[in-house]
């Protein structure tokens, strides 16, 4: 499914000037505002804006991990296009399971302010 993303969250100029991070390390694509994109099959896609580049970028996490999250402010998105009925989860900073959700292949708004980690199996 294609979305198209919009312009700069309202909130960009408060942000710090760090790039959002995942670690371990996962591939990540940036786009423009406006742009139109996907997340790729077995994916999940979480997307952060990026004050650096003023652009979204898109992480690609497909190995099973925990991925803790760096610099990841504001609203955002997340598409969930893996296969099969795998379970997902965002975590807070105590280890609380903030959501927990299965593949949809829609795109999600998301507030990522409270969370610390992603585990995508």
């Amino acid at each position: 499914r294609q979305v198209r993303r919009p312009a700069a969250p309202p909130a960009a100029s408060a942000l710090l000037a760090n790039p959002p991070t995942v670690s371990p390390s996962a591939g990540y694509a940036e786009y423009a505002p406006g742009t139109v994109i996907t997340c790729p099959s077995g994916n999940l896609c979480p997307e952060a804006w990026n004050p650096v580049t003023n652009k979204w970028r898109q992480f690609r996490l497909y190995t099973c991990a925990r991925y803790g999250l760096s610099y990841w402010k504001g609203d955002g998105f997340y598409t969930n296009n893996q296969t099969g009925g795998v379970t997902s989860y965002f975590y807070g900073q105590s280890g609380e399971v903030l959501h927990s959700f299965t593949p949809d292949s829609g795109v999600h708004d998301y507030n990522w302010e409270p969370v610390w980690y992603i585990r995508n199996c």
